[in-house]
Formats: C-alpha cells, structure tokens, sequence
C-alpha cells in the first residue's frame, strides 16, 4: 500500500505475536492511524489486507488541511484572528509569520488531542533540536509555538501546552561583555554626536531600542527627576519608571531638540527604527574596536542598577520588565565579581561614615 510519509512498523512478542502498526509519519508522538494483530507474521498481514480500506480512510483523513479548531492548524488560524495576535507589533508579526507557518507545516496536521497528550513534549523537543546548531533559532521557534498553545490553552482549547517549561537553549554568561566606562569612551571618540547620545542613553535607562526611538521629550520630567514611558512590547501597560541622575541629566542637557522625538538622525529626523539605530552604534563600536554588541548596553544598564545595589523590584520598576526578566538578565551579565566589588564598597562606606560620627577623644 502506497501512503507516502506514513511510517509502517512490525513489532514482534512471544506473548502477543505479531503487531503491524501503521503512524501518520515518523517520529515519537506520530498520530497512529491503525493497528493489526496475529499470531504469525502472516495472520498480522492478513489482517492488514482486509482492514485496507479503513486504513486509507484514516489516512487520507489524516492529510487533508485541517482548519478546525480540533486541530493544530485550526488553532493558529483562531490565534492569528485574536486580539492577542492584533496587538503584536508589526514588526513583531512579521518574524513570528514565519514560524507560524512552518509550525502549520510540521503541526498542522495533528489533533488538539495528540498535541496535548503523552508523547507531544517529546515531539516537540525533537522539533526544537533540528533548529539545535543555532540556539537563538531553536528558542525563538519554541517562543512561538509555546505562545500560540499557552492562548489555546487559556480558552480552554486544549488541555495542556506541551511546550510549556522547556528551558532556553541560549542562555549564554555575557557578564563579561558589559560596556565598561573605558568601551562607551572608545565609542563615543569614533561615534557622530547624535550616535553617542543614544550609546549613553541606553547604557543609562535600559530601554529597549524600539522605545529609545520613539522616546519623546514629553516623557522627560526634570522637574520630578523621572523619565516615565509606556513601553510598546507591553503595548503600553508597563511603564518604565527612570530616575534621571547626575548623569543621565548630562546628557539629556546635550541632547539639541529637533522636534518631540528625543533622538534624531543626523539629519535631524526621528530613526527610522530600532535596526537603523542599531546599525549605527555597532558601526562606531566596530571602528573604535570594542566588541561589545548594541543590545548588551541594556544588560549594561541593569548591571549598573544591581550593583548599585538596588534590588529586583525596584530595577523591574524602573526598565518596565518583570522581576523574572531582570533576574534572567542579571543572571547573563552580572558577574559575582561585580556584585563583591559593589558590597565591599558599601561596607566602606558605611565605616567611613562611622569613623565620621566616632566622638573625638578627650584630652
């Protein structure tokens, strides 16, 4: 019988015989589509030749594009038409597209039921691994699909999300790839004034590169001390609460205004987004030889916030991330060292201004 991609497999036991299991493709968690028993090989083909028919029912069932909810396919078809799906970014849409369709190709196919039953997790894991080589890839594929099935999971179309928990691939320690005082210098020598901004900017507020873009000056309150923006990956639910320093006041005050928006180009226009902005800081970074990367100078910024001893809440409060986040990204790039230094200059602290307040001997 001619079921292409379908996996037929011959399983033989001194107790039951002989079993001709026939699986929509291959692989663990595969749908089984029908099962034949005897007591010798032969019995078991016999079987299989008279159950023919119902196994190319079940077959040609199995293949058909499934855009019911009681399918994987259909459940990205319901995400894609949901709010949830809605109130992405566009940009944010357009590289998650790309995953829902291949998801659609490898997934599409199998039921709600198999997706949340024994085997999926495993499945799944097998799916993620081929993407191995690249563990950026691999999580970000499992990013989606976790998405779309924790959704179907929340209205309670399908009873589990198989793909919930499964640790990152990509955690790598960049505790030593912050922007130390001495990188952002290096930068700043080769970077155009209105590049440098942006490199000091980030490395003091943590926002992500699509706010930085869009920031506007309306956000900035010298008078409070506060920058206060509602972050588009949150779609404006989170706000970043920023105190303005010492140094941050510097240099928002060398900032010139050219409009609401508070970066401009060099021709005195708002960024065209995060990427153009991006692209700019890694060029001066390149020609000033430091390797650090543009998105480190946000690891570079709750660096800072920790070591200055603020706790998680409080850093959360400040970047508009979760406390979980924070920890995640604390985990990355500070170093225990950092942390040390930081606490031995607290403790000296607190004896310099002990040895300040220690009465003066009598004579």
């Amino acid at each position: 019988m001619q079921l292409p991609g379908a996996n037929r497999i011959i399983r033989r036991s001194k107790t039951n015989g002989v079993t001709i299991d026939w699986y929509l493709h291959r692989g663990r968690g595969a749908p089984r589509l029908a099962s034949y028993r005897g007591a010798t090989l032969a019995e078991a083909e016999r079987a299989e030749a008279a159950g023919a028919d119902k196994l190319a029912s079940a077959y040609g069932e199995a293949i058909q594009p499934k855009t019911g909810k009681n399918f994987v396919a259909g459940l990205i078809v319901a995400y894609k038409e949901s709010p949830a799906w809605k109130n992405l970014r566009p940009s944010t849409q357009r590289n998650w597209k790309r995953w829902l369709d291949q998801i659609h190709t490898d997934f599409g196919d199998l039921s709600v039921k198999a997706m949340a039953s024994k085997g999926a997790r495993a499945l799944i894991l097998d799916w993620r691994d081929k993407y191995a080589d690249t563990p950026r890839t691999a999580d970000y594929a499992m990013q989606v699909l976790s998405r779309v099935l924790s959704w179907a999971k929340d209205r309670e179309l399908i009873d589990r999300n198989p793909a919930e928990g499964i640790e990152r691939l990509y955690d790598a320690d960049r505790s030593d790839q912050i922007w130390e005082p001495k990188h952002i210098k290096a930068a700043l020598a080769k970077a155009p004034a209105h590049v440098g901004h942006a490199i000091e900017l980030l490395a003091h507020t943590g926002l992500r590169l699509g706010d930085m873009v869009a920031l506007t000056w309306d956000a900035v309150d010298t008078t409070a001390g506060e920058i206060v923006w509602a972050t588009s990956k949150s779609n404006g639910k989170r706000e970043a609460v920023i105190p303005i320093t010492k140094e941050l006041r510097r240099v928002l005050k060398a900032i010139p205004r050219h409009g609401d928006i508070v970066l401009t180009t060099a021709g005195k226009t708002p960024w065209s987004s995060g990427n153009a902005l991006s692209h700019a800081i890694q060029s001066a970074a390149t020609g000033a030889s430091v390797k650090r990367r543009t998105h480190d100078l946000r690891g570079t910024a709750v660096t800072n916030l920790v070591t200055a001893g603020l706790s998680y809440p409080q850093v959360a409060m400040i970047v508009a991330w979760s406390e979980a986040e924070v920890e995640r990204i604390a985990r990355r790039y500070v170093s225990k060292g950092a942390v040390s230094r930081a606490i031995a200059r607290k403790i000296n602290s607190v004896a310099e201004a002990g040895r300040d307040i220690e009465p003066k001997p009598e004579n």
